[in-house]
């Protein structure tokens, strides 16, 4: 896939580091504002989508695997966050379970860091969402740039 004109990645250039960071913002604020980990992972996802039609690339399976494995990563900080809910029950006993104290304290109110895990859970669920999101487009992509490359049916069918 080739890229777009200079205007488009001039732009580009601007607006794709605004958006990232508009969507990391919502990721890592989710617990105190709306939105949270779904909201920003699409919004980094929709950053990632404009890189890739601005700037071009090469479109083969490549890209889909590397999407998958972030992807991965997004879903094992999720699942991180649910063992050490587990392991938290385990060493303080029946009580503990579901009230979010897994990897450190809950802090002052208001405090970024004033949440226990459903921050880390925020960051894995973006993650997930934003990289989930690139699969989908990628492997879109990677099929219409195949189905473009085909040869023109001419009917025979025998």
């Amino acid at each position: 896939m080739t890229g777009l004109t200079v205007i488009t990645k001039t732009s580009s250039r601007l607006m794709i580091p605004l958006i990232l960071i508009v969507g990391v913002n919502i990721i890592f604020h989710g617990q105190l504002t709306p939105g949270g980990g779904f909201q920003g992972g699409t919004i980094v996802a929709a950053a990632l989508t404009l890189y890739v039609i601005a700037f071009g690339l090469p479109l083969d399976t490549k890209g889909v695997v590397q999407a998958r494995g972030l992807l991965s990563v997004g879903l094992g900080i999720i699942e991180l966050c649910a063992l050490s809910g587990v392991l938290y029950r385990l060493l303080y006993g029946p009580g503990y379970f579901m009230q979010n104290k897994g990897l450190y304290s809950l802090g002052t109110p208001g405090w970024i860091f004033s949440s226990g895990t459903i921050m880390v859970f925020g960051l894995g669920e973006g993650i997930h969402v934003a990289f989930g999101f690139m699969e989908v487009i990628l492997m879109y992509a990677v099929l219409m740039e195949t189905r473009a490359a085909l040869p023109k049916g001419g009917g025979d069918h025998d």
